[in-house]
């Protein structure tokens, strides 16, 4: 009976933290499919009478929001890419190649995580401008290129790799880059997916840098398109979240899409 008691009480108060987790979105949800200015009424009334689509249609017949989602695409997909690529080949070099110093060099890369990403804006900034890059969609991507979190997640996936099967391409004539290319990412997959996920969310939801280096607002991605509709005598609540909404769910659909592999990376990363 106690154990049925105890059940009862963590099963309800699991629920009772999902409700308030979730409420945000739901609310958001709700509020996008209202033609009402005021984010209020839905405390009055909770679903609206009259369900509409306007807000989304209205968004993307102007193409605000195409816009918007194309740009977050492509900073994303970009920034994703070159992640993947620079974070695995540094695992790779820090786990398996014979670099002197690498450890006391990996120590460091682990040291900087400290330093917050508002202590390097400035100088970021600075070389962007330097470049000739500031408000372009590409100098959105740059500080995304490389994560220390992701060189790190990449060596302890690759450190477990017999030295004995990389000994063996060798003298089979395999070249560093071919075994980094037919056998480390092969093998590496789960740890490539999970790192994939990481990057694309946080940078999908990127706000402050692509706010501080975007002014053009036909170059700014969701997050930041958002605040267009701030600053008005009346804001469009309704097209605010519907263009949350639509931000929403690429990076939930991709989670839940490839949530096997992402757990799967993060047990095989920490196993020796």
């Amino acid at each position: 009976m106690k154990n049925i008691l105890g059940r009862v009480i963590l099963y309800g108060f699991l629920m009772g933290l999902c409700v308030i987790m979730l409420a945000p979105f739901i609310w958001t949800g709700l509020l996008s499919i209202r033609d009402t200015y005021s984010p209020s009424v839905i405390f009055t009334h909770l679903f609206p009478r009259r369900p509409t689509l306007v807000n989304y249609i209205e968004g993307f017949v102007s193409g605000r929001f195409l816009i918007w989602f194309l740009n977050s695409v492509f900073v994303t997909g970009a920034a994703t890419a070159f992640c993947l690529f620079f974070d695995t080949l540094a695992g790779y070099a820090f786990a398996k190649l014979e670099i002197p110093g690498k450890e006391i060099l990996f120590i460091l890369l682990l040291i900087s995580l400290m330093l917050p990403f508002q202590a390097l804006m400035i100088p970021l900034f600075v070389t962007m401008k330097f470049l000739g890059l500031v408000n372009t969609r590409i100098a959105m991507t740059i500080p995304q290129w490389a994560y220390v979190f992701g060189v790190f997640l990449m060596r302890e996936s690759i450190e477990p790799i017999p030295r004995d099967l990389l000994d063996a391409a060798k003298i089979d004539g395999c070249s560093d880059w071919k075994i980094f290319l037919r056998i480390i990412l092969p093998i590496c997959k789960p740890a490539l997916v999970t790192l994939g996920i990481f990057t694309f969310i946080l940078t999908w939801n990127s706000f402050v840098w692509p706010l501080v280096i975007i002014s053009d607002t036909a170059k700014m991605p969701i997050p930041i398109g958002i605040t267009t509709f701030f600053g008005k005598e009346i804001v469009p609540w309704g097209k605010v979240a519907a263009l949350a909404v639509t931000g929403i769910l690429p990076p939930v659909v991709l989670f839940l899409a490839l949530q096997k592999y992402y757990t799967k990376g993060f047990i095989l990363s920490g196993m020796k």
